[in-house]
């Protein structure tokens, strides 16, 4: 169930963000694609921290 609600936000994720900028939906795909790889690192330095709690 959770897998399928992932896919079901995401799908509207995107079309939201397509509708929100007037984009096509390679566009739309495109622009994602970008914002998630500028995330990555972010995530990446995060979770390599060491954690403080114990």
């Amino acid at each position: 169930m959770s897998f399928d609600s992932a896919y079901g936000v995401g799908a509207l994720l995107t079309g939201a963000v397509a509708q929100t900028f007037s984009l096509s939906l390679p566009a739309t795909f495109g622009v994602l694609a970008a914002l998630t790889a500028a995330v990555l690192p972010v995530a990446a330095a995060l979770r390599l921290r060491p954690s403080h709690h114990r």
